[in-house]
């Protein structure tokens, strides 16, 4: 329940993410303003990765997006330094947003909220054919804080996103961990099992073997016990027979005795 809530959150946030930033990108290229553009692309990519990361609970994926939500920040700092003037930064410095490929401004500077715009007539000597001269005034909110907004709310959603992405790493691989410490163990007690039924074959051949062997003992014995024609064979008894006078011989089985000779013993 708790790793399908952490996605859940950072599928909303990386939503969140993609919709402000594309907003931002559209205005952006309206103005000209180079590097901005191509950061905005490298984060559309980057939030489109964790996003699929997250769903496909891909943890290298949510990394990845981690990582790169700390340099987010850091340039939407910049952002907001440049356009507040800290230090020595100009927001009228060509070079930085615009790559000194142009003179534009921000989009906002011209259309921002309430300001109306004065072309000057004639345009001073130094400013470019190409371009007009203008005047700006009455603004509700100067073009630089509307930039500022839109950078502070990409670090709110940076820092969300990063918190979140952290906990449903840590969730994912919790869950791998679960997993295969499971498929280990399942993997064990199918080998035992295997190794149980193995020990239950040899035991039964053994003893079919020792059956069989027994078997054919008892069988030889019976055979040699018992003549070919079924009856037991005896043995005569020594003392039982008399001795016979020397010259006569033992009359033989089927004739009929002399009257001085034994009969045949039946």
């Amino acid at each position: 329940m708790g790793c399908c809530s952490g996605r859940c959150t950072l599928a909303f946030i990386c939503g969140m993410q993609l919709i402000s930033i594309l907003e931002r990108q559209i205005f952006d290229f309206l103005g000209y303003q180079w590097a901005p553009i191509l950061t905005n692309f490298i984060h559309i990519i980057t939030v489109i990765l964790g996003l699929f990361g997250t769903v496909q609970f891909r943890p290298r994926y949510v990394t990845g997006y981690a990582v790169w939500l700390v340099l987010w920040v850091a340039w939407n700092v910049f952002i907001i330094c440049f356009y507040l003037e800290v230090g020595d930064l100009s927001k009228d410095t060509d070079l930085i947003m615009t790559f000194n490929i142009s003179m534009h401004r921000s989009w906002w500077m011209e259309n921002g909220p309430g300001c109306r715009v004065t072309p000057v007539t004639p345009p001073p000597s130094w400013a470019p054919e190409d371009h007009r001269y203008i005047s700006i005034t009455s603004c509700l909110l100067e073009y630089q804080y509307v930039e500022v907004a839109h950078s502070s709310l990409q670090i709110i959603l940076a820092l969300a996103g990063f918190i979140y992405a952290c906990y449903v790493v840590k969730l994912i691989s919790e869950e791998e961990d679960s997993c295969q410490s499971k498929r280990i163990t399942a993997l064990s007690t199918n080998q035992n099992d295997e190794l149980m039924f193995e020990l239950v074959f040899l035991h039964k051949c053994l003893n079919m073997i020792v059956s069989y062997g027994l078997s054919q003992e008892h069988r030889t014995d019976t055979l040699t016990s018992k003549s070919p024609s079924g009856f037991s064979l005896s043995t005569p008894n020594p003392s039982s027979s008399k001795a016979l006078p020397s010259g006569t011989r033992e009359p033989s089985c089927g004739q009929p005795p002399s009257a001085d000779s034994h009969h045949c013993g039946h």
